[in-house]
Formats: structure tokens, sequence, C-alpha cells
């Protein structure tokens, strides 16, 4: 097809060298702005050739593609299902070796159909990678979008350099100043991050908070509409009726 009649946005080949582009900018001249992956260029219209639009347009011009991304692709989708329904796939991509008694205990929770579950072994004998282990499986499994992870004060940069060094899982942690900035404007601040880390405190603040019209949400736990049934919340149960953390446990926790 000749180069007559382009338009912004279209599929162009470049005669000379075969290379496909598209064209970013079309006026009434004979030169063309067109996108090429070496770069972008003004190029004379009879140097270029129309492609077709759709799926069915270049099947009928016998514009089949090229073998090799088509091929990445299909494997990647292969290997995107068998993560999704691996039921060890948490174990792949972590930087550890689990004990038995954590495998046993992912694998039962994330075989459930709505898995809410209270992780109460003894102090040292892995809660946190137990833990760890349900989010990486269930992050797999493509049923599972935020997490927040309620801990006391003193265990928060623990968590959060365990998730990211075991588990390659970045949190956030949000404290009282972060809340106060992300919620201007009577903005929702929990709505704004995805893997949040936040201490026991901010559950106290919805009692000790006095009655009255509330300043944004910044001092309060998110609530129903800001964390669905598609989200994960997770309060260690190493955290006393105080909020105060027990003695840390062994290397392995």
């Amino acid at each position: 097809m000749a180069g007559a009649g382009l338009l912004a946005g279209e599929r162009v080949r470049r005669a000379a060298t075969g290379e496909d582009g598209v064209v970013l900018s079309a006026g009434d001249g004979v030169l063309v702005q067109v996108a090429f992956s070496s770069g972008t260029v003004w190029i004379h219209r009879e140097e270029l050739e129309k492609l077709p639009e759709g799926p069915a347009e270049r099947l009928a011009a016998a514009e089949l593609g090229q073998l090799e991304p088509y091929g990445l692709r299909l494997q990647s989708l292969y290997l995107r299902h068998a993560y999704r329904y691996d039921p060890l796939t948490g174990l792949s991509s972590a930087r550890i070796e689990p004990q038995l008694h954590q495998v046993f205990v992912a694998h039962r929770v994330t075989q459930k159909l709505q898995p809410r579950m209270i992780l109460a072994d003894e102090v040292g004998l892995g809660k946190t990678i137990e833990a760890a282990l349900i989010i990486k499986e269930l992050r797999a499994k493509e049923l599972l979008g935020r997490v927040l992870i309620i801990v006391p004060a003193s265990l928060q940069l623990q968590w959060q350099s365990e998730l990211k060094s075991k588990f390659n899982e970045d949190f956030e942690i949000l404290d009282g100043a972060a809340l106060r900035y992300l919620g201007r404007g009577k903005a929702n601040p929990w709505m704004t991050r995805q893997n949040v880390i936040c201490g026991t405190s901010r559950r106290k603040d919805r009692r000790s908070k006095p009655k009255g019209p509330r300043r944004a949400n910044a001092f309060h736990p998110p609530g129903p509409r800001a964390w669905t049934r598609q989200d994960a919340a997770t309060t260690p149960s190493h955290c006393s009726k105080r909020g105060q953390a027990r003695p840390p446990g062994s290397s392995n926790r």
C-alpha cells in the first residue's frame, strides 16, 4: 500500500530496510514523522508502506508476525499458569530453607477458599516466615492485591528487612507523620500504598481520639472501604494485649 493518506497512529513499514514503525505526525507536506525501534525520524511518504491494522487485515495480507516473540509470550503464559496453580510456588522465590512445619502451615492456609487463620506457634518457630510464605503463595495465585501488617513499633523494621531480604517483598512503614502527609486534602492515606507495615498504636487511635469531626483518616486504621476481601491484613501473634513485643525468637523467625 502506498504511503499517501497516512494518519498519526498508523503502523507503517520502511521500504528500504523493512523496519516497522508508528506515524507520530503527518501533515500536508511530503515528510512524515515516524517512530522506529532505532529512533524517530522524518521520512518521505513514498518510502513508507502502510500496514494493516487489525488481526483480520494482517492475516489477509499474510502479515503473520515473528515467531520468536510469539514463542516467548507463549512460554511466559505457561509459566504464569504454572506459578498460579503450583501449591508450593512461594518456596521457589524465597531465600530461605523453611522447616517442615512452616511449609505445612503455609500449604494448609493457602488451600482454603477464604484463608483466615491465626498463626500461633511458639516464639522462635518462624511465624514471620509462615506469614511471608502465605503472602507469596496468594500473590502467585492472584488472590491477593494489598497487604497490611500490624506489628509492635519495635518490630516494624525487622519485618520490613526480612520481607525484603528473604522474600523480595517491598513494604513501606507508615507512622503518624507519614499518615498525616498522605492524608492531606481529606484523602484516605491507606489507599495510596499497596504493601504497608504499621504499628499497633494505630489500632488504639480510634479509641483514644475524642469524639467529633475527624480530620481526614490519617490516624484511623483502614475500614471496609480501604481493605477488601482481595486484600490481606495480618497481626502477628507476638503482639500482646498492650501492644508490646515479646522477646525475639531465634534467627529462623
